[in-house]
């Protein structure tokens, strides 16, 4: 039903805009592109603006004025119509106030009265239009953070409304700037060329998704559907698609505006895409998936300051995704700290290269996690010795008065060994604050099983 009341509504008004306003042939400037003259139907010369009549037109390129007189029309032959011209930027309101064809040259009074109402009716349809924007910018944004398909700073979160709030006050940034030149008729260009290659790209991956994954269950299928190679093809998706695709060329042809500003919106948009995934060693085409957040419920404490520790496993990356989530809702920070083991017979201070490197990249990884988020995160490299990692992490504990240390630890799997480890062990016991081991599911060994 709201598929069908959007079809009647918008043809409804084009109908109605068409037959108070229609279109006829005016003699328009090629440089400026505004309407010199009004050509009616008995091919009368009329000025726009006093809608007097000052002659006749002759040829495509000449005017015999009243007083006889030949001259040139100053201009090109052109069908045009009154609401792209003299009501481009508010043509519903021109309809009611146009004294020449509008409501108000037959009904004045009434006419007072419906410009009030569209003017009311615009300012809400436009908040809505604004409020599915920013909807639109956020799930999209959001999606493409979590397929690292956008830099982590424009997918990062706000921790109290969890919205890509980085996402939306830069599109809201860059459609001021478009708005700065006052030109309508670019925002319009804009807008087809968009959302022509936003509903190309929907009939697109409907195909492309039938083709992937043909066993997919669809709850709704759209009908007229037929088979190649044993694929099952959408005809209504291969229509539409080459429909909306056509009609994208029309406008990439024909409004020199958006084509240029359109175009060069693309190329930024690929080079931060193909920059983007470059930097983090990925496909341009695979598709990467991050791993969903643990959800987690935490007691209702007030935590201002997290340590997690990183040792490089999935346990680690857990703990740290719950950090995130417990520092979002408590708007707290996370302090990631990277402890290094040096040998005995090397100074405490001396690192190895690849030890420092594969700490700092445990350090970049949670930091892009934290993004995600949308919590601050500091990062740490600390050498430690073999048997003191756990002394490392109370100590900075201590230092950083941390509420709360969320550390990820593996099972151990044997009667006789420590359940967690030396340094979890040691942490729990001399830690200053509360602990949050984070574990895997305890895999039994054969000589545990009872059978039960």
């Amino acid at each position: 039903m709201v598929l069908i009341t959007v079809l009647v509504m918008y043809a409804s008004i084009s109908v109605i805009a068409l037959s108070v306003m229609p279109v006829h042939q005016a003699i328009k400037d090629p440089e400026t592109k505004e309407v010199v003259w009004n050509v009616n139907d008995s091919g009368e010369v009329v000025d726009p603006v006093t809608d007097q009549v000052e002659g006749k037109l002759v040829g495509d390129d000449r005017i015999l004025t009243k007083s006889g007189e030949v001259i040139p029309a100053g201009g090109d032959l052109v069908n045009v119509t009154d609401l792209s011209e003299r009501w481009l930027q508010d043509p519903v309101m021109g309809i009611v106030k146009d004294q020449t064809r509008g409501v108000a040259s037959v009904l004045p009074t009434l006419a007072k009265v419906m410009a009030v109402w569209v003017g009311i009716l615009a300012a809400t349809i436009l908040l809505i239009a604004t409020n599915a924007g920013i909807l639109g910018i956020s799930r999209l944004s959001y999606s493409m953070g979590q397929h690292k398909q956008l830099p982590p700073i424009l997918g990062r979160l706000s921790s109290r409304f969890q919205t890509p709030y980085t996402a939306i006050i830069f599109a809201g940034v860059v459609a001021a700037v478009l708005i700065l030149p006052g030109r309508v008729d670019l925002l319009a260009d804009l807008y087809s060329f968009g959302a022509m290659i936003g509903f190309t790209s929907a009939h697109l991956s409907v195909i492309m998704l039938r083709i992937k994954e043909p066993d997919l269950h669809r709850p709704f299928k759209a009908p007229l559907n037929f088979h190649v190679r044993g694929v099952e093809l959408p005809l209504t998706a291969i229509i539409g698609g080459i429909c909306t695709f056509s009609v994208w060329v029309i406008v990439l042809v024909t409004h020199e505006l958006g084509r240029y500003v359109g175009i060069i919106w693309l190329i930024i948009g690929f080079t931060i895409y193909i920059a983007y995934r470059r930097s983090q060693n990925l496909s341009l085409l695979d598709t990467v998936k991050e791993e969903p957040p643990v959800a987690l419920q935490f007691p209702d404490v007030e935590y201002n300051n997290i340590l997690v520790p990183l040792i490089g496993s999935k346990i680690t990356r857990e703990a740290l995704v719950m950090a995130c989530e417990l520092a979002s809702e408590e708007n707290a920070s996370i302090f990631a700290l990277s402890a290094v083991e040096v040998p005995l017979n090397l100074p405490i201070d001396t690192l190895s290269p690849d030890e420092a490197a594969l700490a700092q990249k445990l350090l970049d990884d949670a930091e892009e996690v934290a993004d995600e988020f949308g919590v601050k995160l500091f990062k740490k490299i600390i050498p430690g010795r073999p048997a003191g990692i756990g002394r490392v992490i109370v100590d900075e504990a201590i230092k950083t008065k941390s509420q709360i240390i969320m550390i990820g630890a593996e099972r151990k799997r044997r009667v006789g060994e420590r359940f967690f480890g030396r340094t979890v062990e040691y942490v729990l016991r001399k830690a200053p604050c509360k602990v949050l081991v984070v574990a895997e599911e305890k895999v039994l060994e054969p000589e545990e099983q009872t059978g039960e």
